[in-house]
């Protein structure tokens, strides 16, 4: 994974996540990065992957059910009154 800096227009190179995936789909929460599902280069994942960019460090979360790529992931922050 890289990281864009517009300041200095350039791009600086983080920590790899552990499984290797494409097709898959991310989701910032509280300030985290998830990545979710995905394809591995032979089947699609149920993984699920959480960034931590304070530490640089990826770690695993609790896998979906069901493998999935080319997935859509949406993040809803609901209030209840």
């Amino acid at each position: 994974m890289e990281r864009y800096e517009p300041v200095v227009d350039s791009w600086t190179c983080l920590a790899p996540m552990s499984i290797r995936r494409s097709t898959h789909d991310v989701a910032v929460i509280d300030g985290a990065l998830y990545a979710v599902g995905g394809n591995d280069g032979s089947s699609s994942l149920n993984s699920i992957e959480k960034y931590d960019p304070e530490t640089n460090k990826w770690s695993s979360v609790v896998s979906m059910s069901t493998r999935r790529s080319s997935v859509g992931v949406v993040v809803a922050h609901v209030l209840l009154l």
